[in-house]
């Protein structure tokens, strides 16, 4: 009898182990199905990262319906302004910078303010300085740097060689950034496309916490977006305007001094300078005067005490 109920018992256990064997494959093929929907297009993965900071319930058959198309489209918008760039130009950036002398300062400046002018480009930075060499001799030097547009880049340049008596140093770099552009411009759009979900999200949210929730998602993309937008706008300035650099200089002839006297001015300069820390490192220590002092004197009332007592 026990015999037939423990029989009874294990088939049962069979049979339950089989059942659950059998439904392992068709729960892991949905996995996989699951998986292969989550699987979206870049513009989708952007969507649902903004939308990780909403704690709202799970969406309808209805809104799923509606994420899909968005991706489809975002996709074809994408593929869009990618194949519309290859028709493009490059994005290029051109620097210049070029070192000599010259013959004069001031008419080198001049010159510089009217190639600018008529290249309708304009100054952006100018310094000048003096400076005096330990051979004789007096620098005056000028580092001015003006900007023009591309297309008036080359004819800037051929301009400027015959200002310059000599020449010790020209470069000329291209920077291409088509990439970075292209880039910014596709997160630009992403962004906007999440700016406008949110907007819609916002529309239909009901209580004050999902309110508050798309407020602040909203708040973060439309920061993201000013910083791309930023990005943008300053690439678009180097691209379309170029950027020459100039370094000119003269040499005169200073005073002529002896060598002993320099070296002897600026040994006393030297000298000055060091009595000068000197000081301030003593005036520094302040505290520990008055610990000397306070240890001077408890020495000096032990001895006069011990003498006392000798007596």
């Amino acid at each position: 009898m026990l015999k037939e109920k423990f029989m009874t018992k294990f088939k049962i256990i069979y049979i339950l182990i089989l059942f659950i064997l059998l439904l392992l494959p068709g729960c892991a093929k949905e996995n996989d199905y699951g998986n292969s929907d989550q699987i979206t297009t870049s513009t989708m993965a952007n969507y649902e990262s903004d939308s990780k900071m909403l704690n709202f319930n799970s969406p309808s058959k209805s809104s799923l319906t509606q994420k899909s198309q968005m991706n489809k489209t975002n996709t074809s918008d994408i593929n869009t302004i990618s194949n519309e760039q290859k028709d493009k130009n490059l994005y290029l950036v051109y620097n210049s910078y070029i070192k000599g002398s010259v013959k004069d300062i001031a008419g080198f400046q001049t010159s510089i303010y009217s190639i600018a002018e008529k290249n309708h480009g304009y100054i952006s930075n100018i310094e000048s300085m003096n400076k005096e060499n330990s051979d004789d001799y007096d620098m005056q030097s000028i580092i001015i740097t003006f900007r023009v547009p591309k297309d008036n880049f080359n004819v800037a340049m051929e301009s400027l060689d015959s200002l310059f008596l000599s020449i010790d140093q020209k470069n000329v770099t291209v920077e291409d950034v088509t990439e970075q552009y292209v880039d910014l411009e596709l997160r630009l759009k992403s962004k906007k496309e999440s700016e406008k979900r949110f907007l819609a999200i916002l529309a239909s949210a009901k209580t004050v916490t999902e309110i508050l929730e798309v407020e602040q998602a909203l708040s973060n993309i439309r920061e993201q977006i000013e910083s791309i937008e930023g990005s943008l706008k300053y690439l678009q300035d180097r691209v379309s305007y170029s950027t020459i650099t100039l370094e000119a200089y003269v040499k005169k002839a200073g005073i002529s001094r002896p060598r002993f006297i320099i070296r002897l001015k600026d040994a006393l300069s030297k000298g000055f300078d060091g009595l000068i820390s000197i000081l301030l490192f003593l005036i520094t220590i302040w505290p520990l005067y008055i610990i000397l002092i306070i240890v001077f004197i408890f020495i000096k009332f032990v001895f006069k005490k011990k003498k006392q007592n000798d007596k």
